[in-house]
């Protein structure tokens, strides 16, 4: 997680209400920083946001992939619940889920293409074969389902 104890806050936006800024630094976030203190200073995550965790946020026994600070799977460690790397241990598709209580605001941040097949989905059908990599494997908690359905706002 970011360290969060050099913050600027917008003073347009206190409360880090979701807007461009905040989803960049969301989605920035989404990839794995194996230097936080100088990913802090690209972009910092923002203050009134913090990841969703099992057995907080999420159900207790969602499992969580042990990875390293470049996302590759350890060895003998299982998927995670969010998480799909390729045979070698490497993050092909991550996502977040990031809430800000304050705002009541809820994002789903996926991780962006820098992997061959990412792109290839990206152009083929907007990232939907990547996400079912997630979405259609068998899973760890047995009895759950994953979809994702997008609202714009008008």
């Amino acid at each position: 997680m970011a360290d969060t104890t050099k913050q600027l806050i917008d003073p347009r936006n206190p409360l880090d209400r979701l807007d461009s800024r905040v989803g960049m630094h969301l989605a920035f976030w989404a990839y794995p920083q194996s230097d936080v203190k100088k990913a802090n200073e690209i972009a910092p995550y923002p203050e009134h946001w913090q990841h969703a965790k099992p057995g907080v946020h999420l159900p207790p026994d969602w499992i969580i992939a042990n990875q390293d600070s470049k996302g590759n799977l350890v060895k003998g460690s299982p998927e995670g619940w969010n998480t799909q790397h390729n045979e070698a241990g490497k993050l092909e598709n991550q996502f977040l889920i990031s809430i800000n209580r304050d705002t009541k605001e809820i994002t789903f941040d996926f991780k962006g293409s820098d992997a061959w097949s990412n792109w290839v989905s990206d152009l083929a059908n907007a990232g939907a074969s990547e996400f079912a990599k997630i979405q259609c494997r068998d899973r760890p908690q047995p009895g759950w389902r994953y979809g994702a359905e997008f609202c714009l706002k008008k």
